[in-house]
């Protein structure tokens, strides 16, 4: 681990003070977070889904930037 590099403890400590969050796994308890929580944590709210697990026109009702790697 690189000293620009940080370990934290569940998903609502590793949006704080984020500027995008990677979504790579398609695991259903992903889908079940609270979004709103994630946005108000975050610096720079945006999401990089890379496995189409969300509703794009849902993340961004909530005020995300959604952008999508997958078909």
């Amino acid at each position: 681990m690189t000293n620009d590099q940080r370990r934290t403890q569940g998903p609502y400590r590793t949006a704080h003070h984020a500027h995008a969050l990677l979504l790579l796994t398609e695991w259903p308890e992903y889908r079940e977070l609270d979004w709103v929580r994630l946005h108000d944590h975050m610096d720079v709210p945006v999401i990089v889904n890379g496995r189409n697990l969300l509703d794009p026109r849902a993340v961004q009702h909530l005020g995300f930037e959604y952008l999508c790697m997958s078909s």
